[in-house]
């Protein structure tokens, strides 16, 4: 693993993935989910699903986090899915990996935030606003949140509050610092273009 970690570094995946599978050949239980991240951070998301199912399958797998230690690889393996449009299984692991969070009184900076992005796919827009309004109770920083809320309001016909979230997430966009969601990445010419319409 250690071996893997400098290619990662210098922009060489594919090196950096052949000294990972020798990890995970040897110790499974300990390198699955660092490979998954890996997987999952350059868009492979059917290896990132195939390491982080075999993962959960394994007896007793403890909870699991990004090396970053940002997110839940529950959550990952949701976004995964959701990435390949699989919004169901989606919903079904971001919401198993938030009760582990909250089972271990963690709060991830993006779990709601991915929950709320699935259900605005799913068309579960009243979901998708309860979502967004307990992330931004976490983070009201977050203008990627701020867009799907005003995507949502404006879905069940709630014009002026979908305008107002849409504002929020203008203002913010551009504040140096702020992070951005992992994977359903908000651009400012998306939010302008909903203001727009």
């Amino acid at each position: 693993m250690e071996k893997s970690v400098p290619y990662f570094k210098r922009g060489l995946p594919h090196k950096g993935i052949h000294w990972l599978n020798k990890a995970v050949e040897l110790e499974p239980q300990n390198y699955l989910c660092y490979r998954a991240s890996w997987f999952f951070e350059y868009q492979s998301y059917q290896n990132c699903i195939a390491d982080l199912e075999r993962y959960f399958a394994l007896p007793n797998p403890s909870i699991q986090f990004t090396p970053s230690g940002e997110m839940n690889m529950k959550i990952v393996l949701g976004l995964a899915y959701a990435k390949l449009g699989n919004y169901k299984r989606a919903a079904e692991m971001i919401s198993a990996g938030i009760r582990e969070n909250q089972r271990e009184n963690l709060i991830g900076l993006f779990d709601f935030h991915a929950l709320a992005v699935v259900q605005f796919l799913q068309g579960n827009h009243d979901d998708a606003i309860l979502s967004c309004k307990r992330q931004l109770l976490q983070n009201g920083l977050l203008p990627d949140t701020y867009y799907y809320l005003g995507l949502a309001l404006k879905k069940t016909g709630r014009m002026m509050e979908a305008s107002d979230s849409f504002a929020k997430a203008l203002n913010l966009i551009d504040q140096e610092g702020l992070k951005q969601n992992l994977c359903f990445q908000v651009n400012k010419s998306d939010i302008a273009k909903a203001l727009m319409d």
